[in-house]
């Protein structure tokens, strides 16, 4: 793991959150938006991550016990706070800044105007909604697909059609048979995305009970080697 990396961009989401009113993130929630850092860096550079770390499936999706740990013990001007819910009373681990500190911003990670505007957009669209950024992660980025519990996620299934490898038809002379070859490519290409999004999404909804739903509640303080919780879950066949 690359820890200078996972510095800059733990302080620029933090910095960002804060600069959308966020006192900070969850643990979980900063490891995940991590996570898809990983996925947006590996859709553009053939499989290789940004932060270097070892992500594995474990409980409900992506998750790195290298990570938590670099993330509350050796990232300078941060700090950890615990706190409880409301309603069920259960802890939870705070990450945030620490005050007056200087710290990286998104542009400091130099993962470029792309990623680093997708990672902005989880930001403010999952603040303060853990189980859809749960969810996202879990159904909807390649390295999931297909894993079983315990397996190391695979970054090479993040794939992007490169268009500059296709060259475009003439303008002129277009030809029927031309004209249909450039068709099929479209087709082709059409093919390819939607067979992606297919294999993503091709899941039946869980039906979520109510261990379900308390086990989020309760992943910044179970994440651990020593952890043993057990969600129940029905599912529509």
């Amino acid at each position: 793991m690359d820890i200078t990396k996972v510095t800059t961009l733990a302080q620029a989401l933090l910095n960002f959150a804060q600069e959308q009113g966020s006192s900070g993130l969850t643990i979980t929630s900063l490891t995940k938006l991590i996570y898809l850092a990983d996925v947006y860096y590996a859709r553009k550079n053939n499989g290789e991550t940004y932060s270097g770390t070892e992500w594995r499936f474990h409980h409900f999706g992506p998750y790195s016990f290298q990570l938590s740990e670099t993330i509350e013990k050796k990232i300078p001007n941060v700090q950890v706070e615990t706190g409880e819910t409301r309603d069920q009373g259960h802890s939870f681990k705070l990450i945030k800044l620490s005050d007056y500190a200087k710290t990286a911003t998104m542009e400091d990670t130099k993962l470029g105007i792309g990623i680093t505007s997708a990672l902005q957009s989880n930001v403010r669209n999952f603040s303060g909604n853990l189980n859809s950024l749960l969810e996202y992660v879990y159904f909807h980025t390649e390295p999931m697909e297909g894993a079983t519990p315990g397996d190391k996620l695979d970054f090479t299934k993040c794939e992007v059609i490169n268009f500059k490898d296709f060259k475009p038809l003439p303008s002129k002379n277009k030809t029927a048979d031309k004209i249909k070859k450039g068709k099929e490519l479209l087709a082709a290409l059409k093919a390819k995305k939607d067979a992606k999004k297919s294999n993503l999404g091709n899941y039946t909804p869980p039906k979520y009970d109510n261990h379900y739903n308390q086990s989020h509640i309760l992943f910044d303080k179970t994440e651990d080697k020593s952890s043993d919780h057990i969600a129940n879950l029905t599912f529509e066949i």
